[in-house]
């Protein structure tokens, strides 16, 4: 039997030393041919940081607690961001973003960091961000609206900031009917409260509410509840024991209105009909 056998010895030098630069080479690259793209996270006994990566929190919702009105204190909320130690950071973006419709908003909010006492924003003595009870300045629609435009209202809004929705409450007492022409009302039936003197006026399926010592006269309007428009009041009657005023329509349906707040109170049962 024959068999092949060859040298053993050891391998030349510089073929070893080609192979240990190669495996060098090759440790070098590493970083370079991958990239970790993991956030930080902790793990079961300590927080894991790799060598590389990013960090997007979303948005975050504070609520800010602790407020006493007696001694002066400000509402407060931390907000805490961890990183590796000696980690440096690079490319950072905050925004804010306040939805008063949504109910987030915030009283003269003040952004700071703790730890190196650098103010991030600042709205101190600018009142609510987010949504607003009142106009910078003294309201300009004070008493009776005047039949031109009106430009002097301000609200103050943050620099930068981005308007996606505004939503405009008048709250103010304000002329109940406005025309261009002129208009013919009908008046089916009216009644005077005996104490305060305000004047009920029935108009088609509404009850205009008057008062001679307001100006403008006209103080409060509403319409019968379910009237779709064709159920017109017939008669006005004030109930002072009940503190409520009863009204009757040409559909034979009764309403009883309460006298103080003009709210609806629970319908009468419709008129009978039939048998005695």
């Amino acid at each position: 039997m024959d068999r092949h056998s060859r040298a053993v010895g050891p391998v030349k030098s510089k073929d070893k030393a080609v192979m240990l630069v190669a495996v060098m080479l090759l440790a070098s690259l590493g970083p370079i041919l991958y990239s970790p793209s993991v956030n930080a996270h902790e793990g079961p006994n300590n927080v894991i940081w790799p060598m590389d990566g990013a960090e997007d929190t979303g948005w975050v919702l504070l609520n800010a607690t602790g407020a006493d009105t007696i001694n002066g204190t400000q509402a407060s909320a931390d907000w805490v961001l961890e990183f590796a130690p000696g980690a440096i950071l690079g490319n950072v973006s905050m925004d804010i973003r306040v939805d008063g419709s949504d109910g987030v908003a915030i009283q003269q909010p003040l952004l700071m960091s703790p730890d190196t006492g650098q103010v991030l924003f600042d709205w101190r003595g600018n009142g609510w961000l987010g949504q607003s009870f009142g106009f910078d300045s003294n309201n300009p629609h004070q008493g009776r609206l005047s039949p031109n435009a009106d430009v002097g209202a301000t609200v103050t809004m943050p620099s930068g900031s981005e308007i996606t929705e505004f939503i405009l409450e008048a709250l103010a007492p304000a002329d109940p009917f406005t025309s261009l022409q002129p208009v013919e009302l009908y008046i089916q039936d009216y009644a005077v409260h005996p104490i305060d003197g305000r004047m009920y006026v029935a108009i088609g399926t509404y009850v205009v509410v008057l008062d001679a010592q307001s100006s403008p006269s006209t103080i409060d309007l509403f319409e019968i509840e379910n009237s779709d428009g064709e159920d017109y009041i017939l008669d006005l009657e004030v109930d002072l024991p009940n503190n409520r005023m009863l009204i009757t329509t040409d559909q034979g349906f009764m309403h009883s209105i309460n006298l103080t707040s003009t709210a609806s109170n629970p319908d009468l049962p419709a008129e009978p009909s039939g048998g005695e």
